[in-house]
């Protein structure tokens, strides 16, 4: 723990005494505040129920991204897609968007999804500019890419209203 500083000094100013203290200013670790790293994205809360997690993301002013895959529990790529998504480095994003892991075999609402957002290929992340009347995708990534690009498509879906997307070289 860092020790704080005082500094006492006696000024003369037309012959009466002045008395200055000067305090070193107290660290936030000093006051006991610490800073909490953000929590990694969350796609498990609302797995297999995109209806919800878009209606939450509605009620929290939020972004929704969708990771859209087939089998997702034994299927290599949707795995490592979902290790990527929730990696601390992308952390910052969880308090922007609200995430969910979706199959639509096993989501209604995920299958109904995937047809009006064109779902062809797994995995595939859709970001959502949530509204209460239409799908504004602002984001998409078609396949398996590394954090830093996922940072990038993620960083602009938040900026520019353009559809930002990554697909992986067939």
């Amino acid at each position: 723990m860092a020790t704080r500083t005082t500094k006492l000094a006696c000024l003369c100013l037309v012959g009466l005494p002045i008395f200055v203290m000067s305090v070193a200013p107290v660290s936030a670790e000093e006051k006991g505040i610490t800073a909490q790293p953000p929590k990694p994205m969350d796609l498990t809360t609302y797995e297999n129920r995109a209806f919800d997690a878009y209606t939450q993301a509605l009620a929290d002013g939020k972004y929704t991204l969708l990771l859209f895959s087939k089998h997702h529990h034994v299927n290599g790529f949707a795995k490592t897609m979902h290790q990527r998504l929730e990696d601390p480095e992308l952390a910052i994003y969880s308090a922007y968007f609200v995430a969910a892991l979706v199959d639509e075999a096993r989501d209604e609402g995920g299958e109904k999804l995937a047809k009006a957002l064109d779902i062809q290929r797994y995995p595939t992340v859709i970001v959502l500019k949530t509204h209460m009347d239409k799908l504004h995708v602002v984001g998409r990534i078609e396949g398996v890419f590394n954090t830093d690009d996922i940072d990038s498509v993620l960083r602009e879906s938040l900026m520019d209203p353009n559809v930002k997307e990554k697909r992986e070289e067939s």
